[in-house]
């Protein structure tokens, strides 16, 4: 069923069927003044076509969005869990860097540990070499007097037996 247009203001008496319009009647119906509230053709060309209408996303465009959104969101979920687990990675790390440097400062030999142990390294050397040399002198003195003692040791063998 067609839907009836209001032709009379409101408020205005009906009109009856049979009866032919009077000027009462008349004064009912909207007036040129009335009319200019109304849209025209022209300002009916400012609304968008249906061709327009096409460029607009559609509920499958608007479905299609919310999967990739979904998605998305499934993503950044996933990326969070494993940048939380990166972030207690990092942490554990930087108390295992904290145990490393403490045990370096107070248990790992510096620079200057090393220098003394080096120091007393050649000092210890140079006392091994001096204490070498020592004992090859005394090594040759004793080989020179035990020769001497023979040679001394057969003089007396003939001393003796010349006389």
């Amino acid at each position: 069923m067609p839907k009836k247009i209001q032709t009379r203001r409101p408020g205005a008496q009906p009109i009856g069927d049979d009866a032919p319009a009077t000027k009462g009647d008349l004064k009912a119906f909207a007036t040129k003044e009335d009319l200019k509230a109304f849209a025209t053709k022209e300002d009916l060309k400012a609304f968008a076509t249906k061709e327009d209408l096409k460029a607009f996303a559609t509920k499958e465009d608007l479905k299609e969005v919310d999967a990739k959104v979904n998605t998305l969101d499934a993503n950044v979920n996933t990326l969070d869990a494993k940048l939380n687990r990166v972030v207690v990675e990092v942490a554990n790390l930087k108390g295992e860097v904290g145990e490393i440097r403490h045990t370096m400062a107070t248990q790992m030999a510096t620079k200057d540990d090393i220098r003394q142990i080096l120091n007393a390294i050649d000092r210890f050397a140079s006392r091994s070499e001096e204490d070498m040399k020592s004992r090859l002198i005394h090594g040759q003195a004793l080989t020179e007097h035990a020769v001497t003692m023979k040679d001394h040791e057969g003089r007396i063998v003939k001393l003796e037996t010349a006389q």
